[in-house]
């Protein structure tokens, strides 16, 4: 009986506030003769846990914050759960301590989590009451109630007047059930309405199968004992099915799952040979199964009876242990689904049980014999059966209403689940191939489409276990066209998988290693992990590896050499070197009759987990040996890795490395170990300062392996080295710099990281004088890349470089860009800089010979060095000198001279510019005055000649005057300094 006990945690609420705001959870628990229950009953469906948190104790981690009260659960109630004890409310865990060997399973049942503690052995702790069986010779149609686990039933004789006929037995059947539907708790009680589901068995081979109900399971029977697949299951809500038990019986296998309780279900066969479906489905269908027959013996009213059904195409009879009984079914399985017994039937010696496909006989006698007579199958014993020979029996149906559901393997270490049978496949390996081949495809003509197809697939079993992965792909291709529906089991799956595996095929090969119907078979991850290596994931193919290698060395030689030798590498990759040592240890078995690129590909793997240990020497023994060997593949390896070595010890320089590697750039081509060597040449020609040459190297590297790991690193580098190539190395040569970034332009960052590598290139290019290259880098990006503050930064410098590089219209085009971006902008930085884009536009303006609106821009400034430096500038340029005089004594005043102190070189020059424009003009007097206040100063500078050719009386003025005069207007550029600022970015970096 379960009892439903409401739990709630009470707490003050200025103590804890946080707490009540938590959900309450509702506990149930349930007490049963077999196992113990509980569940916990939540509001929204949540997330859990449930780890072995101790010996004999459990540990329930709930993905969501509650309360739950504990200490209203009466732990004497539960026979196998000792103590109920919350841990932590955020998230909630609670804390179970459980009997010593007892198993436990949880699943969901929409927002409830069902926990159950089932009681060791399969032992009960509650005694049952027990159903008396009566013997009767009327066959009765019934299902029967267990309690819990049924026991065995024993014969009771009765009197003719004390036996019950069919209509009694289903009436007591319908009272015991109402019982026990009074006594389920609210969540067996008060099941939603189900909708139908469809249980799938494909296999490779044509198997014959047989399905029946029995205490609420559904058992599905094989005559073939190398099935590993279990039966899918699809539908609105599969997770109410619990995963099939798959257990091995003598000439076949059986899978058994559990049927949702408290559900009114039927179940119907569909298919046959390859392909089964069984439909579990509420709604009845009118379907016509096999009817026994009866016969007699003369003279015998009580013996002497056998019962025959007349079925076709049966397959076997198999004995079927019932675990949980202790009995012994005998099944028949049958090829065809249309082939079965139907309802249940109760005789005196025996039941039928009711069955979906073939039959199920539950024998009460023990020399019971199910056994193959003509076109059908024949139940009798020694001396006869005892039936009764009345026609007309009253046939009722009884429902079966499930109480539990079925108990489910232990967690902890997973066991490797196989799917592939590779010993019987080898069917004599290669040397019996041909021969083989020739008996399955002979009179291919007159078989039947389903012992073609199951030829086809023999043959593409054989091929695989014989590492013939292309022959098997044809193969299963041509099986897939013949009957469509064999494609979609997962052992054929899985077969494809190892198909293309083999044959090198690893995209093709991972998209079926991927379906969910093979995730539980993790005999796959070695094929998994294989294929991801294949692919040159290394990361991904180290994740996939399993622990357990046991399988693995198991495989046929064939393919333990090829998929052995390459997990051992994922191994040593990882840095697992005993991992990589017990594999070659199971291939070392077979040295002698190895290939020999395996055994090179051993003494390879061998000097790399020297290597990984530090024993360099013994490494570079193994690596040596193989750099001279005939091997191509490890010849190529194990020279890149003998140099790389070498290099890193100090036996050799980068040169002798770079000599080594360029020789075996062509010895292997067009895989990872092609991409692997011009990776590492690449780099020690960078570190060579041969820029160029080692990432024009790695290009060609990347491009051997695009979408590998490898593939990936190399480009990875390639883009950190050309960043730190333009950015941060100041001994390459901007000529270099940009021969580097012009290409291999496509490294370029994106976002800002790409913005500052070409403005870092750009400034490089003006220091080196190269400014239209500069310009138009810039340029690019005031167009295309950047917006806002810092378009307007980039576009003013850009104005600036053009104006070093004399293209005004170019300057004022940037310079408007600026402008109409800084105007946004109200803070005194931005003010700033409009007053600094002017200036410019004024000069811009002047070199296209528009001096009168230069001049006019100006007026618009109060008196200024930079605006006087610019106005005399402009003047100079258009030979207007008394102007030119006039803004050059501006300059010279806000010098403020201290004639008594040496003048500057800066200072010499404005005294003779100003001298220039005066003697130019024609200001005799004003170019005297300058002679009588500035010629003792002058004559101690470097200007001193040239001022007095300048400033002396014009009768003494020779042609060699005005030459040194005309040379001197030509020479002299007054803004030149304050443009000169612009070589660097200082002045516009803010």
């Amino acid at each position: 009986m379960i009892r439903i006990v409401t739990l709630i945690f009470f707490s003050l609420a200025f103590f804890c506030q946080e707490a009540l705001a938590q959900e309450r959870v509702l506990l149930r628990t349930g007490a049963h003769a077999s196992y113990s229950r509980l569940v916990f009953d939540w509001s929204v469906p949540v997330e859990y846990s449930v780890q072995d948190s101790a010996p004999n104790a459990l540990s329930v981690t709930f993905q969501k914050s509650a309360l739950l009260d504990v200490g209203a659960v009466d732990v004497d109630d539960l026979l196998y759960i000792t103590e109920v004890k919350q841990s932590a409310d955020s998230p909630l865990t609670v804390s179970l301590k459980i009997t010593e060997g007892s198993r436990h399973r949880s699943f969901k049942v929409g927002n409830r989590i069902v926990l159950d503690v089932f009681a060791p052995d399969g032992k009960s702790g509650v005694k049952k009451q027990t159903r008396p069986v009566h013997s009767s010779s009327t066959e009765v149609l019934s299902d029967p109630v267990p309690d819990s686990v049924p026991e065995k039933k024993t014969l009771i004789h009765h009197d003719k007047a004390e036996e019950k006929t069919g209509i009694d037995r289903a009436k007591e059947a319908l009272k015991n059930l109402e019982d026990t539907h009074n006594s389920l708790s609210v969540l067996e009680a008060a099941k939603p309405s189900i909708e139908p589901h469809v249980i799938t068995l494909s296999t490779t081979e044509s198997v014959g199968v047989a399905a029946f109900r029995r205490f609420g399971s559904l058992w599905i029977i094989l005559d073939r004992p190398n099935v590993h697949v279990p039966p899918q299951i699809a539908g609105p809500t599969p997770e109410i099915f619990p995963p099939f038990e798959r257990s091995e019986i003598k000439g076949g296998v059986v899978f058994r799952t559990k049927m949702p309780s408290g559900y009114p279900l039927d179940v119907y066969g569909e298919g046959g040979g390859l392909v089964w479906r069984f439909i579990v489905t509420p709604t009845s269908r009118d379907v016509k199964s096999i009817a026994p027959e009866r016969a007699f013996l003369a003279n015998k009213r009580v013996r002497g009876g056998t019962v025959f059904w007349p079925m076709q195409a049966t397959s076997s009879v198999l004995e079927v242990p019932d675990p949980s009984v202790g009995d012994i079914l005998k099944v028949v399985t049958v090829e065809a689904s249309n082939q079965f017994s139907g309802i249940e039937r109760d005789y005196v010696d025996f039941k039928a049980l009711h069955s979906a496909v073939g039959i199920a006989i539950e024998p009460k006698i023990d020399d019971l014999d199910v056994v193959f007579v003509g076109n059908g199958v024949q139940i009798t014993r020694p001396g006869g059966l005892a039936m009764s020979r009345t026609k007309d029996v009253n046939r009722r149906l009884i429902r079966e209403e499930v109480l539990e559901s079925s108990i489910v393997s232990l967690e902890g270490e997973r066991e490797i689940r196989r799917i592939f049978d590779f010993d019987r496949w080898m069917m004599g390996g290669l040397s019996a191939m041909e021969a083989n081949q020739r008996i399955l495809l002979s009179e291919v003509a007159r078989k039947s489409k389903m012992e073609r197809v199951q030829d086809l697939l023999t043959l593409a079993k054989m091929n695989i276990a014989n590492d013939r992965g292309q022959e098997a792909i044809g193969y299963l291709r041509y099986a897939a066209q013949e009957i469509p529906g064999v494609a979609e089991g997962a052992e054929f799956i899985a077969l494809r998988a190892a198909a293309y595996t083999l044959a090198a095929k690893y995209e093709l090969a991972f998209r079926d290693l991927r379906s969910p119907l093979l995730k539980d078979y993790n005999e796959l991850d070695y094929w998994r992990a294989y294929a991801l290596a294949g692919l040159e994931d290394w990361q991904q193919a180290k994740l996939a590896m399993p622990r357990d290698f046991s399988v693995l060395v198991g495989y046929p030689k064939v393919l333990l050499e090829k998929i052995g030798l390459k997990l051992a590498e994922v191994s040593l990759r990882a840095g697992h070197v005993e991992t990589t040592e017990s594999i070659l240890a199971a291939l070392r078995r077979e040295q002698d009759t190895l290939m020999p690129w395996t055994t090179a590909g051993m003494n390879y793997l061998k000097a790399e987990a020297h290597r990984q240990s530090g024993e360099y020497d013994r490494a570079k023994e193994f690596w040596s040996a193989l750099a001279e060997g005939s091997d191509d593949l490890y010849r190529a390896k194990a020279g890149l890795a003998l140099t790389m070595l070498e290099l890193e010890t100090g036996d050799i320089d980068r040169s002798k490395a770079i000599d080594r590697l360029e020789g075996l750039r062509y010895s292997w081509r067009g895989d990872e170990m092609e991409a692997q060597t011009n990776f590492m040449l690449g780099r020690l020609y960078l570190e060579d300062d041969r820029y160029l040459k080692g990432l024009a190297i790695l290009r060609d590297a990347a491009s051997m392996s695009p979408d590998s790991t490898i593939g990936h690193d190399i480009t990875t580098y390639m883009a950190d080295i050309f960043k730190e190539l333009l950015i941060n190395d100041e001994d390459m040569s901007p000529l270099d710099a940009v021969t580097v970034y012009e290409e291999f332009i496509e490294l370029t960052p994106s976002g800002d990281d790409g913005n500052k590598v070409v403005q870092k290139l750009a400034e490089r290019l003006v220091e080196a004088d190269l400014l239209g290259r500069a310009a138009e880098i810039l340029q690019h990006q005031v167009d295309y890349r950047i917006k806002g503050s810092e378009k307007a930064r980039v576009a003013l410098r850009v104005a600036a470089i053009y104006l070093l590089d004399d293209h005004p219209v170019e300057s004022i085009k940037s310079l408007n860009i600026a402008k109409a971006l800084y105007s946004r902008e109200t803070d005194s930085q931005a003010k700033k800089k409009l007053r600094e884009i002017e200036l410019l536009r004024a000069r811009a303006l002047s070199q296209m010979d528009r001096t009168e609106e230069a001049i006019e821009l100006l007026n618009g400034f109060d008196p200024d060095p930079d605006v006087n430096r610019l106005r005399a500038d402009i003047a100079w340029q258009a030979a207007l000198w008394d102007d030119a005089a006039e803004a050059l004594q501006d300059l010279i005043l806000d010098e403020a001279f201290d004639l008594n102190r040496p003048l500057t070189g800066q200072q010499a020059d404005l005294i003779l510019n100003r001298s220039v424009a005066l003697n130019l003009s024609g200001n005799r007097v004003a170019l005297a005055n300058m002679r009588k206040r500035y010629g003792d100063n002058m004559k101690k500078t470097a200007r001193a000649r040239l001022f007095d050719v300048v400033t002396r009386p014009r009768k003494g003025t020779m042609m060699t005057d005005r030459e040194t005069i005309s040379a001197i207007v030509k020479e002299v550029d007054i803004f030149k300094d304050f443009l000169d600022s612009y070589r660097s970015s200082d002045s516009v970096s803010n």
